[in-house]
């Protein structure tokens, strides 16, 4: 099993922060990141940010496992395609430590946002609405999603694949597409 180099992997989020950063600099103020990432400029809240190294697009609606999902021949620029979140229960494991909506909770912020670098795309949930939606989906069926499980130097982070047609609903529209900049 491959184990992630916790050295290079924040060093791709905080790279991937810089450019979500200058697509939506009119609309965010960065923070230190330890207790959420950006401040959203129009109403002071906090925002969550996760990054996702992949691109968003899928064939035709098909179903497909993880690992077709993570697998699909030729994606563009060389980026895995995937339709689900990746979405963090526990940042460590071993210390509990939330993860994804849990955690961006645990920060106080308001928003939780997945951002695909690959492709730039941005869901946009409030976290609220999307710790509501976990917990319900879980304790309906614990099985639902397909569990992932990233080995880290010293730590493990697990979480679930979500697909995102499940929590289209609940996406906001908090940075408007002619917005962007770039």
């Amino acid at each position: 099993m491959k184990t992630y180099d916790i050295a290079k992997d924040l060093d791709k989020g905080q790279m991937a922060e810089t450019w979500f950063l200058e697509m939506f600099r009119r609309f965010l103020i960065r923070t230190d990141g330890k207790r959420g990432d950006f401040i959203v400029r129009a109403d002071g809240e906090k925002l969550e940010l996760k990054s996702e190294f992949y691109v968003t697009a899928s064939p035709a609606g098909r179903a497909m496992d993880f690992r077709t999902a993570m697998s699909i021949p030729n994606p563009p620029d060389g980026w895995a395609r995937t339709p689900y979140l990746a979405v963090e229960r526990f940042s460590s494991v071993v210390a509990e430590s939330p993860g994804g909506p849990w955690q961006a909770q645990s920060h106080g912020a308001k928003y939780y946002v997945h951002f695909f670098v690959g492709d730039g795309k941005v869901f946009a949930y409030r976290t609220d609405d999307m710790l509501n939606f976990m917990k319900s989906s879980l304790k309906e069926n614990p099985r639902k999603y397909r569990k992932f499980r990233c080995n880290n130097t010293g730590y493990t982070t697990t979480g679930f694949l979500v697909p995102r047609v499940y929590v289209k609903d609940l996406e906001i529209d908090l940075f408007p597409a002619e917005s962007r900049v770039g």
